[in-house]
């Protein structure tokens, strides 16, 4: 009998030693305050019989800080109150209940894993209990809740925020709890935005400042901030390790599908002119954003919904011509296109005069110097991509952009030396009519002359087709990927270099010529398989062997060419910068 006893004993106390203990832990918040819940109520009910488990109290952090030799302590409020509980492993399914004084409580049903040893189960949102009373009269005022938690998702209502008619998104996001913008990269809780999505679309292809800046706040209805799946995870179901913490913008119902423009006009005295407009439509499955500038202000400008972005020029003459188109258009999971294109066009025209006197015994050396640049680049942008996607099975991805530059850059310099005798005030002529008083200097008073022109062209060519796919293979994917970049570079420089010593005979004439191009060509592909080795919630991985080739080939340049002392050319042409550009006939 004691024996039998004796083993029971013995299997009841191996039973009880075995069982493993596990962790609950979380915080709780009130999520009108954004603070956290000090001493609120935590317990752990068997979800069987309802009998208490563990109990226990949610916390505040103690921040302690020292200060003249004395230590003072305070509660966090701008955290949350976190708690922790101890349960046995044996138990499958409890329930979490957490109250507190004036505020409602919330019930949470958790599947007990015993494999694990600690379970997070999240931020729980106590939200305060509301009281009814009966009124004759009353005028009734409500808070909006600014932001809250669904699930992992941290949602931000954004009616809950003063926001004037004429602000942008930008001005929105800068005031969301938390959330700040530093040198165009938004941070929510301490974590960066990787994308910043429009009804889980990326329409402004990865340009965060764009959107921010173009989209007006008052038709935002709530911003999302969550984890999203990569497209290799949703193509494959699987985690797939390429998350993206993102920004999803929702819009108002009303404004989906509705067109925002702007049109406007400006002339000035002094030939001052300008224009510019904006056109934009949205909704959930596209999105055409059309703007364009025409000015002489020195400014280059970009017109938004909600107003002007500008970039001043504080110098010279300038002139902008800019347009821009961008269309995104994805009606569903299979298919996406997105697309844009720019056109702009700078000129730039500037005159300076300069006058310098130097010191010396007995007579001071005076130099005149006349400089105008004219300045004018043309640059062509386009780019366009098309996805096709079968989930589970397949994807595919072409793409192509292209770049023209066309630069020209022209610089007359004029340059007049002498010696100022005596009081000779040759330093009261007029610096832009330097050449008209050549004939009031006598030859022993002129020093040198020099008229120095210059011409420089450029054209810059850019193709760069790619092409991505995925196959599915084994509930992995095989991916290959094909990128070739074209460049072809055009470089013109012309310049004429007169430097005459009307004293002597000792002059200098050349004209010079460079020419310089380049063609490279680069084609890289890679091949790799993405082969998931561990199947469970408890070890993760994926093993990525890879193929790589890449190939460069070009790199072609013409030498320097110095064109002088040819006499046919000398005679053919002035020396002014109207002879630039121009190359003698033959051969040389």
């Amino acid at each position: 009998m004691y024996k039998i006893l004796f083993i029971l004993l013995s299997f009841t106390f191996f039973s009880v030693s075995s069982a493993q203990n596990i962790v609950l832990t979380g915080e709780v918040i009130n999520p009108i305050t954004n603070e956290g819940l000090h001493e609120a109520t935590v317990k752990v009910l068997n979800a069987a019989n309802d009998s208490v488990l563990a109990s226990t109290k949610a916390k505040l952090n103690m921040i302690v800080e020292e200060r003249n030799g004395n230590s003072t302590g305070y509660l966090d409020k701008n955290s949350g109150a976190v708690f922790n509980l101890k349960i046995s492993s044996s138990f499958q399914d409890v329930v979490l209940i957490v109250s507190a004084s004036g505020y409602d409580s919330v019930k949470k049903n958790i599947r007990i894993d015993s494999e694990k040893k600690r379970i997070d189960v999240g931020t729980i949102n106590l939200l305060p209990v509301m009281k009814q009373r009966n009124l004759n009269e009353a005028t009734v005022t409500a808070t909006k809740i600014k932001m809250y938690y669904k699930g992992d998702t941290l949602v931000y209502n954004a009616d809950a925020f003063n926001i004037l008619k004429n602000e942008s998104l930008r001005k929105l996001v800068q005031q969301l709890p938390n959330t700040k913008i530093e040198e165009g990269v938004i941070y929510v809780n301490g974590k960066a935005i990787e994308s910043l999505l429009f009804s889980g679309k990326d329409f402004f292809n990865g340009n965060i400042d764009a959107a921010l800046d173009r989209l007006p706040a008052y038709i935002v209805s709530k911003l999302k901030v969550y984890d999203k799946q990569g497209e290799l995870s949703e193509l494959t179901g699987r985690d797939m390790h390429d998350k993206q913490y993102v920004m999803d913008v929702h819009l108002k119902r009303e404004y989906l599908g509705t067109w925002m423009a702007k049109l406007e006009a400006d002339v000035a005295t002094e030939k001052l002119w300008g224009g510019q407009g904006f056109l934009m439509r949205m909704d959930d499955r596209q999105m055409l954003s059309i703007d364009a500038d025409v000015n002489n202000f020195n400014e280059e400008r970009k017109m938004v919904d909600i107003g002007n972005m500008v970039n001043s020029y504080p110098t010279g003459r300038h002139k902008n011509k800019v347009a821009n188109i961008e269309y995104y258009f994805e009606p569903n999971n299979t298919w996406r296109f997105s697309s844009n294109a720019s056109v702009q066009q700078k000129e730039q025209k500037t005159h300076s005069w300069t006058n310098t006197e130097t010191f010396l015994a007995p007579d001071n050396l005076m130099a005149k110097n006349k400089i105008f640049v004219s300045y004018k680049e043309t640059r062509i942008n386009a780019y366009a991509a098309l996805r096709a996607r079968q989930t589970k099975k397949w994807q595919s991805e072409l793409k192509f952009d292209f770049t023209f530059d066309n630069m020209r850059n022209a610089q007359d310099a004029l340059t007049l030396a002498f010696w100022k005798r005596g009081d000779q005030d040759w330093h009261t002529w007029e610096v832009d009519s330097i050449w008209n008083n050549v004939t009031r200097l006598s030859s022993d008073d002129m020093l040198y002359t020099l008229l120095n022109p210059t011409l420089q062209k450029q054209k810059t060519f850019t193709y760069k087709p790619e092409w991505k796919t995925s196959l599915i293979l084994g509930g992995n994917p095989f991916n290959i990927n094909l990128l070739v970049n074209h460049n072809n570079v055009q470089n013109d420089l012309y310049n004429n270099y007169k430097l005459d010593y009307l004293s002597t005979q000792d002059n200098d004439h050349r004209r010079i010529y460079n020419n310089h191009t380049e063609h490279n060509t680069m084609v890289d592909a890679t091949i790799d398989y993405a082969y998931k080795y561990f199947k469970n919630d408890k070890y993760d991985g994926v093993l990525t062997p890879y193929v790589a080739f890449n190939h460069t080939y070009g790199n072609l340049s013409h030498p320097y060419y110095r064109l002088e002392r040819m006499q046919e050319w000398s005679d053919a042409l002035d020396w002014t910068k109207g002879s630039l550009g121009i190359l003698p006939d033959g051969e040389w």
